[in-house]
């Protein structure tokens, strides 16, 4: 239940972001990542359970490793090389056990403070043109992070969106 109210505290968010509802939101992500911040990690990504794909070498794999959910096992954030104009596929591989737990989309994807269930909040950005886009918000729960609110957003949202959370620091490997 909690998860829910806080995935409905996000919607909101989201909602304040597209113009269909005024408030304020104080909530500013404490880091981002995107395609520009992968670096090769080649055999760094050995013993994750990464599955063969189109778009994937392993040897050539570029992703961040960072420790997302404080356990002291860095997890591993894969770019799939199948990017587009809407941003690069991503998958988070769990420092702990090794596993896929969540696939995502996005030109620019912010890592919040605030957890739910141990994991940091998730939100993306995938633009559809120069003033609009799909604003996602992730969190963990059942062992993966899952889409829990979804807007499209568009000319002052967009705008807005990146002007509030300007702050954050690239996450880099």
């Amino acid at each position: 239940m909690r998860t829910r109210r806080l995935a409905g505290a996000l919607a909101w968010s989201a909602l304040l972001l597209s113009g269909t509802a005024t408030a304020e939101w104080t909530d500013i992500p404490i880091s981002f990542f995107g395609p520009g911040s992968a670096k090769v990690v080649g055999k760094s990504v050995s013993g994750y359970a990464i599955e063969e794909q189109e778009g994937l070498e392993i040897e050539n794999a570029k992703g961040i490793i960072t420790d997302l959910n404080g356990d002291k096992k860095p997890e591993l954030i894969l770019e799939i090389d199948l990017c587009g104009t809407g941003g690069c596929p991503f998958q988070i591989y769990d420092g702990a056990t090794r596993k896929r737990i969540g696939e995502l989309s996005g030109g620019t994807v912010w890592v919040f403070g605030r957890k739910v269930n141990g994991w940091p909040i998730l939100q993306t950005y995938s633009p559809a043109s120069a003033t609009s886009g799909a604003f996602q918000c992730l969190v963990f729960e059942n062992g993966q992070y899952s889409v829990v609110s979804h807007v499209d957003l568009y000319d002052k949202s967009v705008e807005e969106l990146f002007n509030r959370y300007k702050s954050a620091k690239e996450l880099k490997w």
